[in-house]
C-alpha cells in the first residue's frame, strides 16, 4: 500500500476534558437498582394486569407528558414509586424517553432502576 498513514492510536491522550451537566429541574419519580424487581418477584413470564398497572400510574399523578430517563442517582426530591407504577412506567420506555401516548404493556417491561424527570421550561437548579 503506497500513500498510506499510519496513526498510532495507542498514545494516551494529552488532554482530558470534564463535562458536569447540570441537574435537571422539574418533577422525579424514582426506583432503585434491578434487584428492587426480583425482590419484589417479578417475573418477566407472567407480568402483572395490564388494569392494575394504569391504577398504579394513576395514583401517582404522572405528568402527561415526555420524561427523560436518568440513571438513579439518590436525588432526595424524587417520589418513589410503587412496584406497580414503576412497571407501568418502564411499559411505556422508548430509550431514554417516558412516552405518555404509549399505551400500557405489560410484556415490554424490563426491570431496571431509573430515575424519571419530567423538565419544566425556565428551571434553573
Amino acid at each position: 500500500m503506497t500513500g498510506t498513514l499510519l496513526h498510532n492510536m495507542s498514545v494516551p491522550p494529552r488532554y482530558w476534558l470534564s463535562v458536569r451537566r447540570k441537574p435537571l429541574g422539574g418533577v422525579a419519580f424514582c426506583v432503585g437498582a434491578a434487584k428492587y424487581w426480583y425482590l419484589r418477584e417479578f417475573n418477566p413470564a407472567s407480568p402483572p394486569p395490564r388494569e392494575a398497572l394504569e391504577a398504579a400510574l394513576a395514583r401517582f399523578n404522572v405528568p402527561n407528558r415526555v420524561g427523560v430517563f436518568l440513571a438513579p442517582d439518590g436525588r432526595g426530591q424524587a417520589a418513589a414509586l410503587s412496584f406497580l407504577a414503576a412497571a407501568a412506567i418502564l411499559s411505556r420506555r422508548s430509550g431514554p424517553l417516558y412516552l405518555p401516548w404509549r399505551p400500557i404493556d405489560p410484556a415490554l417491561v424490563v426491570p431496571a432502576g431509573f430515575l424519571l424527570v419530567f423538565p419544566e421550561e425556565g428551571v434553573e437548579q
